[in-house]
């Protein structure tokens, strides 16, 4: 009944919405001159169906949307008619989204509406940002069935319980990434990025290089924010299950003060286990917010 009420750019007002009956009017019922059109529908139990039992065939009234808006059109509507497309890939441009409402329903959506119609047909595919918290365990557990040698550890909150076990950090690395890294080259970036969603954190991530230099990653981690009580945990978990006891490994990495604060304190990757350098981007990238200046900067980056 939405559905047509939309395409037909009409609106309508239930009346009357019971388990057995479920009775509509136009909205323009007191309008000049009324439109008579209704519609009173009742649920027959013998046979489980809704039957119309009073139809006026047509709208007398002018069509009552004029600014290309529906009353009608609500988000799970709007949902249900994208996810065909978000099954193909969740990256679903709002301006895709705006226009495909457009020519099928003739009508228009603000761009809020739409990020959240997206945010809802996703939800409705894989689940909720609380479903997928919850189900973190289980996937871990299944990522581990699947993929033999595979670490994983667990960091609990200090409040947790037997009976009620708080997440706090965990980190992995997968077997084939573990068993690579000595074939690799010495060399490893560390960094971490924001996560997305009402459960903020940060993603910490150790990245290796092979003779291609092409980027292996490591080693992740799931952490609430980068300081410097997860940065030495991540440090001392990536030399003892990925690094093992290679030697002369060189971190790089920006100048945040919990990766400075692991590698200048962790046994793990004192000299000649590791050295600790900085990433150029992230230099220059300071520097010339100070200096204004990039030849200046390439040529400080080559000094002795």
């Amino acid at each position: 009944m939405k559905l047509w009420s939309i395409k037909e750019n009409r609106e309508f007002k239930v009346r009357e919405s019971m388990p057995t009956t479920w009775y509509v009017r136009c909205r323009a019922r007191n309008s000049v001159p009324p439109c008579h059109w209704q519609l009173r529908a009742t649920l027959r139990s013998s046979h489980n169906m809704w039957m119309i039992v009073t139809l006026a065939d047509a709208h007398t009234c002018i069509r009552v949307c004029y600014n290309n808006d529906h009353r009608g059109l609500s988000s799970d509507i709007i949902a249900e008619h994208i996810i065909p497309h978000i099954m193909n890939g969740p990256v679903y441009k709002i301006k895709e989204i705006q226009a495909s409402v457009k020519q099928e329903f003739h009508c228009d959506v603000s761009y809020k509406k739409a990020w959240y119609v997206r945010r809802r047909a996703i939800d409705i595919l894989y689940g909720d940002w609380l479903t997928s918290i919850s189900q973190l365990p289980t996937y871990i557990q299944e990522l581990r069935r699947s993929n033999p040698g595979t670490v994983v550890v667990w960091d609990h909150h200090p409040l947790s319980t037997p009976s009620n076990i708080i997440f706090d950090y965990i980190f992995w690395a997968f077997a084939p990434a573990i068993q690579a890294f000595r074939y690799l080259k010495p060399v490893i970036c560390v960094d971490g990025t924001f996560l997305k969603g009402p459960y903020r954190g940060k993603l910490l991530v150790a990245i290796g290089f092979d003779a291609n230099n092409s980027k292996f990653p490591l080693a992740y981690a799931l952490v609430d924010k980068e300081n410097n009580r997860n940065w030495p945990w991540f440090m001392r978990l990536l030399r003892i299950h990925v690094c093992g006891d290679v030697q002369n490994i060189c971190i790089i990495s920006d100048r945040h003060h919990g990766i400075i604060n692991a590698m200048r304190t962790l046994e793990e990757w004192q000299e000649p286990l590791g050295v600790h350098r900085f990433c150029l981007i992230h230099i220059r990238s300071n520097f010339t917010q100070k200096f204004k200046n990039e030849s200046l900067m390439f040529g400080a980056s080559v000094a002795n």
